[in-house]
């Protein structure tokens, strides 16, 4: 009896250092979850830029081509119109065209402003619920922590208790026994003690398994905001940008405004001096008319008499009948370049034909009018050869055609022929005989004109023909 009761303490102090190991591998692990902090490793993310600057390099080319096209045509409609005005509208089509354009890309602006707005309200409602997910998370796994603790403390004490009754208050325990019902009473006690202790042991693995559930789950919420903050930083950049770009682009279009608004009142205010110009060239015109119509019949005339008297025709039909049939006599300072060709007339200037013979809108004044010769595009200083030989009857100023010379071909055929050279910028020549290609004069802008170029003119019994045909 004594020997199987003196086993009793053994055992018990083999289950009492076994659950001391136990609790021992569950506090340390314990406070290794419980002490664990959150990774914060800063993470990439995605910034999502919403649009983004267009590439417009090839664009804007043609935007610019396109625009210089429309410039160069609203000036050769407005030839002979005031430099003044031909700016003002100059100004007006930049302003309209560019009007269009920027109103185009304040859509564009504004489309991406309230993209850029919509972002960074969807990231920032999910950073704002993020938030409150972290701080019941951080509750939770307070309380998880709590109970924890008190688990370990409890347990440990248990196992102070054990570890203390496995020496020799066990041995009391079998001694102080009176009867084996006693002792088998005391026994079962003790066992009920020990599965106390495993069932307090279960429950901490419980909760330490959870513990580490939540600390992970918190690790990878910390980690989805540091997310959304990159994010939401992003998107407040690119609403800012949005928002610069669109007040930018307002304000250009506010001051392209402007620039409309003054152009069209420069314009309005030079309408009826543009009448008074346009009307004082209709009247040189028509005295150029009459005088070579004059000269024509007087030729014709003078033509007959002598055919009826058998003389030689004068000098001025003399040589009207010479420049039909010339093919390109030299003169002084002639070129066969210039003003060859089997025509009564050769070419003035070698350049293309910017602007050709017929009615011409006028974009201001809103009536077609006659453009009476072509324009040859070329640059002032470019020597200006007749067109044929011919006497000057004319070389000086002379309104809004500037420095221009009038060479009379006379009769080719039966019909007088003349041409004018315009807006030259200085004479070669201001009367006499010229030869066919001989240097009269050099390409300018004086005048009515919007750039350096010849306005060329061809006049047939002192009516404006196509100069094309000769």
């Amino acid at each position: 009896m004594r020997h199987r009761a003196l086993r009793v303490p053994a055992l018990w102090r083999a289950g009492a250092m076994t659950v001391a190991v136990v609790v021992a591998s569950l506090v340390l692990g314990s406070a290794g979850a419980a002490g664990q902090q959150p990774a914060l490793a800063p993470s990439a993310g995605r910034a999502d830029r919403v649009g983004g600057p267009r590439a417009a390099t090839g664009e804007a080319g043609d935007r610019q081509r396109k625009l210089d096209r429309q410039i160069a045509q609203l000036r050769s409609q407005l030839e002979g119109s005031s430099r003044e005005l031909v700016a003002a509208a100059e100004k007006l089509s930049r302003a309209r065209y560019r009007l269009v354009t920027v109103r185009a890309d304040l859509a564009l602006a504004q489309d991406r402003l309230r993209a850029a707005q919509r972002e960074d309200d969807a990231v920032g409602s999910r950073l704002a619920y993020a938030r409150a997910q972290e701080t019941k998370a951080q509750g939770q796994l307070r309380e998880r922590v709590e109970q924890v603790d008190a688990a370990r403390a409890s347990l440990g004490r248990i196992a102070r208790q054990s570890y203390l009754s496995a020496g020799l208050p066990g041995l009391e325990l079998v001694l102080d026994a009176a009867t084996p019902q006693d002792f088998a009473d005391r026994l079962v006690a003790t066992g009920t003690v020990l599965r106390l202790q495993g069932n307090t042991v279960n429950r901490i693995a419980v909760q330490q398994s959870d513990l580490r559930a939540r600390t992970a789950g918190l690790q990878a919420l910390r980690k989805q905001i540091d997310e959304l903050k990159e994010r939401s930083q992003a998107a407040v950049a690119v609403r800012e940008e949005a928002t610069d770009r669109a007040e930018r682009i307002r304000s250009e279009q506010a001051a392209l405004v402007a620039q409309e608004s003054r152009a069209t009142a420069a314009i309005e205010a030079r309408v009826s001096q543009e009448k008074i110009r346009l009307a004082d060239l209709n009247v040189e015109q028509n005295r150029l008319r009459v005088r070579l119509a004059a000269r024509a019949r007087a030729l014709r005339e003078s033509r007959a008499r002598a055919e009826r008297g058998g003389t030689a025709p004068s000098t001025s039909s003399a040589s009207g009948d010479r420049s039909e049939s010339s093919g390109g006599s030299g003169g002084s300072g002639s070129s066969g370049g210039s003003s060859g060709g089997s025509g009564p007339l050769g070419v003035p200037v070698d350049g293309p034909i910017t602007s050709p013979f017929g009615p011409r809108y006028h974009p201001i004044l809103h009536y077609s009018r006659m453009h009476t010769g072509v324009d040859y595009g070329v640059g002032c200083g470019v020597p200006v050869r007749a067109a044929a030989p011919g006497q000057v009857i004319s070389a000086g100023r002379a309104g809004g055609y500037g420095n221009r010379i009038v060479v009379d071909h006379g009769l080719v055929g039966n019909v007088g022929l003349a041409t004018t050279y315009n807006h030259l910028s200085r004479f070669a020549v201001t009367g006499g005989h010229v030869s066919r290609g001989q240097v009269i004069g050099y390409v300018g802008t004086t005048g009515l004109s919007t750039g350096c170029h010849l306005h060329y003119e061809v006049l047939r019994d002192g009516a404006y023909v196509d100069p094309t045909r000769y």
